[in-house]
């Protein structure tokens, strides 16, 4: 009986404190227009690399992808595909040498891909560290 009523609070402990993790996720960005965090990444783009990865969005908010890097004279493409490889959204920026943003909502709730690649004249022989960020607010 104490084995069972242990293994009942363990479990119950640990759904807790997963259902708590899951909720701090999401931190509000900017408090006047609404923007939450969802997610960001540290990335390290070679030559000729991509990235790609899935992620969840739902119907009813507008999203936003963050690409910072800090080198000129690159270009940084963005694709956002469905499950069956629909485009969503897509962004070839060549102005910007601090970030690029992809701006996009969805029409149903659902997984949806992101691919990334840089690409240019200056990054045939190093590596350039980036970080990704995803952001998203309720519709207006």
């Amino acid at each position: 009986m104490l084995a069972k009523n242990l293994i009942k609070y363990t479990f119950l402990s640990l759904a807790f404190l997963l259902v708590n993790q899951a909720q701090a996720q999401i931190e509000e960005v900017n408090p006047n227009i609404k923007w939450k965090y969802i997610r960001s990444q540290d990335l390290d783009f070679s030559a000729g690399s991509v990235y790609q990865f899935e992620f969840p969005a739902e119907k009813g908010f507008d999203y936003m992808f963050n690409l910072s890097h800090n080198l000129n004279g690159i270009t940084a493409q963005m694709y956002v595909y469905d499950m069956q490889y629909k485009p969503v959204a897509k962004i070839s920026d060549s102005t910007s040498n601090i970030a690029s943003d992809l701006h996009f909502n969805v029409e149903s709730n659902g997984t949806f891909i992101i691919v990334l690649r840089i690409t240019g004249d200056k990054i045939e022989n190093q590596v350039v560290p980036t970080k990704l960020t995803l952001i998203r607010r309720e519709t207006l």
